[in-house]
């Protein structure tokens, strides 16, 4: 049910996307592209301080040949490495926009088509779009995960300081004893 409603939104972005970006000029679509491969960049460089900063010890027990029980580190990783994966992707992607836009341009069959050229930029731009506000929201959840994780850290730390302070409450104090028997 997800992939068929992803699909018609998918199609709905390409179609409206090529419809009203006919009049859309490249140097105004430019700087959208720029801006994705800003994000992209910066979710790449924070899932890869994620890696180094929270995950270092999943990351060599998943390299350790002699390493039995991985599956938990690697699904943490996974997490991790998707959304650090799919914005690489976004960059080539707009990188390689970057570099053909200039050739394609002088180009004179593309440019007898323009509106149509300027169409189908504006539909990528689109759908490039809603794959980094998809891996945008992959980002979120290895925090999320992190986050439950701390809490039950935190809720164990409570737990045990209440059993300890009450542990002591029921055991007497020898030396108060000591000093009321004489």
């Amino acid at each position: 049910m997800s992939h068929l409603i992803g699909a018609i939104v998918l199609f709905v972005v390409l179609v409206v996307g090529m419809y009203f970006g006919r009049s859309v000029t490249y140097e105004t679509q430019w700087p959208l592209y720029e801006a994705l491969r800003t994000t992209a960049s910066i979710v790449f460089g924070v899932m890869g301080a994620w890696i180094a900063l929270i995950y270092p010890d999943a990351l060599s027990k998943i390299l350790d040949k002699n390493y039995e029980n991985k599956k938990q580190e690697i699904h943490k990783i996974k997490r991790v490495l998707r959304p650090l994966i799919f914005s690489s992707f976004c960059v080539i992607i707009v990188l390689l926009i970057g570099i053909l836009a200039p050739v394609l341009k002088q180009i004179p069959h593309l440019m007898q088509n323009v509106e149509l050229v300027r169409g189908i930029s504006y539909a990528l731009l689109g759908c490039l779009t809603l794959y980094m506000g998809w891996v945008l929201l992959m980002v979120l959840v290895p925090g999320q995960e992190v986050k439950q994780e701390l809490e039950q850290l935190q809720k164990k730390q409570d737990l045990i300081k209440t059993m300890q302070s009450r542990v002591r409450k029921s055991k007497p104090n020898k030396g108060v004893e000591s000093e009321t028997s004489d």
